[in-house]
């Protein structure tokens, strides 16, 4: 049973309850098989008592967003999930446990591979609202998500498995593939094919953005020849950019094995063509990815908005839409609406990525990523519904409809 991934949706709260039903019925003598991969956190996602399923997402969501690595991430989000931190361990005791995992985290630390739901959880309720406080997501969290962590910080609610608990006893896990094996196993191949290779020594994290821009500069002052481009991603909006840079192709995570050999194949062929007249040189062409990638960092930033007396900071990405009444600016996210100090649309505009925010309308400025339904009109207009807890409707003017027909295919 597939999952969601890689924010939970009805997908994993349904593997979750597999998962749960098929627990209940292994006898306590049995010997338990479990293969564990990265993605885990969200695949099985299901809430703890007194959260939601939105609420769940949300929180998944704001953690994607808020720039932590994904070790930071599955440390706070086992909190909040029924299986992670050592609790589907907790369901399977006194049974036999061989765990086989394959690890997505940076020095395969088993607590942190798909939220450690065989793992005792290290940290306490106290730490973790501490971290949320300082990635500036506590305010912006669920009210039932900030009670949970609270009754547990004051002994109301039992805190996660910890190291020594009995939960653990008969627990064995073997890490059997991650990036170290993958690089060490792909840097060999590559080798033999007679390619230069280089393995970074020492492990890049963090946000994808600068990082992304670290290693463009990188190839810029070790490569001689043009590198071959394939972006590998999950996805799909920034396919245009990635071909603007000549990349030679675009795949799009879950990787179709039959995509991948496609991809290798245009490689392959580009390789054994060399540099085609009117190509861009390396410099010309890593200059042109580093510039994307500083343009786009450049736009991720936090907008404030009010909503009361308080102002909540918001990543770019999460505003539904903005507009313009009564010479005041209103922005709306999926956890909160308020107003703007932005003085104009157009100054706010100016400040967010202009592929991804449409002026449709001179009152209304959308993420085009959050629109719900596409509603003809009259005059063969239309009005966006979108994303946002009122499904609001949206008029797009006419001079932006013409560009709605053909980014859509409509």
């Amino acid at each position: 049973m597939a999952g969601d991934h890689p924010e939970p949706g009805p997908a994993s709260l349904a593997a979750a309850g597999a998962l749960e039903r098929t627990v209940k019925g292994i006898p306590k003598t049995d010997e338990v098989w479990l293969l564990l991969s990265g993605g885990t956190s969200s695949l099985i996602a299901a809430p703890e008592p007194g959260l939601s399923p939105a609420d769940l997402t949300s929180i998944y969501s704001l953690l994607l967003g808020s720039g932590l690595d994904i070790t930071a991430m599955n440390r706070i989000r086992k909190r909040f999930s029924r299986w992670g931190g050592g609790k589907l361990a907790r369901a399977l005791a006194p049974a036999k446990v061989r765990g086989y995992v394959v690890s997505d985290v940076i020095g395969d630390d088993l607590a942190s591979i798909g939220s450690g739901p065989c793992v005792p959880d290290p940290t306490s309720a106290e730490e973790i609202r501490e971290q949320l406080e300082q990635a500036g997501i506590w305010p912006r969290l669920p009210e039932s998500g900030r009670s949970l962590v609270l009754s547990v910080e004051a002994g109301e609610r039992p805190e996660t498995p910890k190291p020594g608990d009995n939960a653990f006893a008969g627990v064995s896990l073997e890490v059997i593939a991650s990036n170290r094996l993958a690089l060490e196993a792909a840097a060999n191949r590559a080798r033999q094919l007679g390619l230069t290779t280089v393995v970074a020594s020492h492990p890049i994290s963090g946000e994808a953005a600068p990082a992304g821009e670290w290693l463009a500069r990188s190839l810029l002052e070790r490569a001689e020849d043009s590198p071959v481009v394939v972006f590998v991603t999950a996805y799909d909006q920034h396919a245009l950019e990635a071909f603007e840079v000549n990349a030679v192709d675009y795949l799009l995570k879950p990787v179709d094995p039959g995509r991948l050999q496609e991809a290798l194949g245009r490689v392959r062929r580009r390789v054994g063509a060399g540099r085609t007249e009117g190509e861009p040189r390396l410099n010309e062409q890593v200059e042109r990815i580093v510039k994307m990638m500083a343009s786009r960092q450049s736009r991720r930033e936090q907008v404030a908005v009010k909503a009361g007396e308080r102002f909540w900071l918001v990543q770019a990405d999460e505003i539904i839409y903005a507009s313009l009444a009564d010479e005041s600016i209103t922005i709306v996210t999926g956890q909160v609406a308020g107003t703007s100090n932005y003085r104009t649309l157009d100054d706010l505009q100016a400040r967010l990525d202009p592929e991804t925010f449409w002026r449709v309308h001179r009152s209304h400025l959308v993420n085009i990523n959050k629109i719900k339904e596409i509603v003809p009109w009259f005059s063969r207009n239309y009005i966006l519904r979108m994303k946002d807890a009122k499904s609001t409707e949206i008029p797009v003017s006419r001079s932006q409809t013409k560009r709605l027909r053909e980014y859509l295919k409509l």
